[in-house]
């Protein structure tokens, strides 16, 4: 219960966040766009961007939740990552939320399950990103530095995206 509250206050707080700079970067509106296709991508793959996406953001805005699932999408289509979903979610030290899907902490949503459905039949809207992180939870190390040197493609609720 502890860890909802924390949580939705997070999302409060990012929502107010996002009107202060909605002026600066539209919404969805950022840098090219790709086209995301459903093709290749299984049933269970399916399951596991859902697992996933309900850890990350699962009781944030559907905008939010269409975001991170984009952010996998976009891996998967990259030279640079695994060719797979299960490979992108599964590679060392990133969406360590993969683990949700083997037990199920926190049950799917159907809010989710839609969001991520329409996601994979979207244009991407996070502009290309691979990325993404909140800086107000991280502390003021390699790791934040490493995000910033990072094109920003998109901030929404408080959650920056990149590339």
């Amino acid at each position: 219960m502890l860890y909802f509250k924390a949580l939705k206050r997070f999302c409060i707080s990012a929502a107010a966040c996002a009107a202060v700079w909605g002026a600066c970067f539209p919404v969805f509106a950022a840098g090219e766009s790709q086209e995301v296709s459903p093709e290749g991508i299984s049933p269970q793959e399916v399951e596991m961007i859902e697992a996933v996406v309900m850890h990350e953001v699962g009781y944030c805005s559907r905008e939010s939740m269409i975001a991170v699932a984009h952010v996998i999408l976009n891996r998967m289509e990259s030279p640079f990552f695994p060719d797979t979903v299960s490979e992108v979610l599964h590679q060392e030290g990133q969406f360590t939320a993969i683990h949700n899907y083997y037990d199920w902490e926190r049950p799917v949503t159907p809010k989710v399950k839609a969001a991520v459905a329409d996601a994979l039949e979207m244009t991407d809207v996070t502009g290309g990103a691979f990325y993404f992180y909140s800086p107000r939870y991280m502390k003021q190390d390699y790791s934040l530095r490493w995000f910033q040197s990072l094109e920003t493609t998109l901030i929404y609720e408080g959650v920056w995206y990149c590339k």
